[in-house]
């Protein structure tokens, strides 16, 4: 209950709370019901198979990095969102790698090298710092969660146009939290 004198912003936060804040808050509320939904505390967690699974362990162990690599699949990421993302990966002879997290077939795996490669050194020190990961760890989380991330990016085998692609790394948890939930 407010305090007396007090108003009321959006979401339940004080209007003076800036809006980064109110966004980590929201942020952090849907990484908390994933992390449940995955680790079998919700509806279709233990159905997904391993690709959800290796969400759930990166969730758990780093919520922070899930939301890092979402927004990497936004149309407002500076490298071209999801379709960027693919592209980097052919660039780094790994198109076939990542096309096969498109389809509707089995998806490769990607190692720590791998994304060490993609994303270069400086790339993986910014994401760790992002996200509060050490550097070591980073291409391994990563490694775990990009291919799960693509896939349900891309119903039905086809990549979205920019047009129709998730706008904020919140929009991205909360298509994974409905699909957890079997909308």
């Amino acid at each position: 209950m407010p305090r007396r004198g007090t108003r009321q912003g959006l979401a339940g936060f004080p209007p003076a709370v800036p809006a980064s804040v109110r966004r980590k808050g929201r942020q952090m509320s849907i990484l908390n019901s994933l992390v449940t939904a995955l680790t079998g505390g919700g509806a279709g967690g233990a159905s997904k198979g391993g690709t959800l699974a290796n969400i759930a362990r990166v969730a758990m162990r780093n919520p922070q990095l899930l939301a890092v690599a979402a927004a990497m699949f936004t149309s407002a990421n500076k490298h071209g969102g999801l379709t960027g993302m693919i592209d980097k990966f052919k660039q780094h002879g790994l198109g076939d790698v990542a096309q096969s997290w498109v389809g509707e077939g089995e998806s490769k795996e990607v190692n720590a090298d791998q994304i060490r490669e993609v994303f270069g050194e400086q790339g993986i020190e910014r994401i760790a710092q992002k996200s509060g990961a050490t550097p070591q760890e980073t291409p391994d989380l990563l490694a775990s969660v990009l291919p799960g991330l693509v896939n349900m990016l891309t119903p039905g085998g086809r990549t979205p146009p920019q047009a129709e692609a998730p706008k904020s790394s919140e929009d991205v948890l909360t298509m994974l939290q409905n699909m957890l939930r079997g909308r």
